[in-house]
């Protein structure tokens, strides 16, 4: 009840004055207002009954996120995706053995390429990567993209360049409102 009369005396009581679950978070501080349970399961509970409104604004509910810039990329996903396939490219050609005499060096203790990484995570054969990471419909080579950095990531003998990032679709807050 504490959420719902706060939102009351701030008037937001309609679609126009609608915030976001972090906005009404930092109002609720600011005011110096503790609730005794999370802020979400407030606002849930207040849908459940119904006392609230949570709606997406309106268009689409995913916003596209590049990792790398760490910013909204609506009108820029395929071009974000080229760019970071590139420079992930990039890192495997720099990280590859120099000539194929290394490739025999393995058990000597050259470590895994990030090549191979990527390769065991996908189930290809190394020399297939860039074909991969190239092939299929644009979600697909997005997401091929996004499981070859989470391959780097997971794996301790090689590190991710900060030259590339992941590019995901987050989903849109929803903004709350009283009845």
């Amino acid at each position: 009840m504490t959420v719902a009369q706060f939102l009351y005396a701030e008037g937001i009581t309609s679609k126009d004055e609608a915030l976001k679950e972090n906005e009404i978070e930092e109002l609720l501080e600011k005011r110096g207002i503790e609730l005794e349970y999370k802020l979400r399961t407030c606002l849930d509970n207040l849908r459940d009954i119904p006392v609230i409104v949570g709606r997406f604004p309106p268009g689409s509910k995913y916003v596209p996120i590049s990792e790398r810039r760490d910013e909204v990329i609506f009108d820029e996903v395929e071009e974000t995706v080229r760019h970071d396939r590139a420079a992930l490219i990039e890192h495997i050609h720099d990280d590859d053995p120099d000539d194929e005499d290394e490739l025999l060096l393995t058990a000597d203790g050259r470590g895994v390429t990030v090549r191979e990484v990527i390769a065991a995570d996908a189930d290809i054969d190394p020399e297939r990567v860039e074909e991969f990471l190239h092939s299929g419909s644009r979600d697909t080579q997005r997401e091929r993209l996004n499981d070859a950095i989470d391959a780097i990531l997971d794996a301790d003998e090689v590190e991710k360049r900060d030259t590339y990032g992941k590019v995901v679709f987050r989903h849109k807050a929803y903004r709350y409102h009283l009845i």
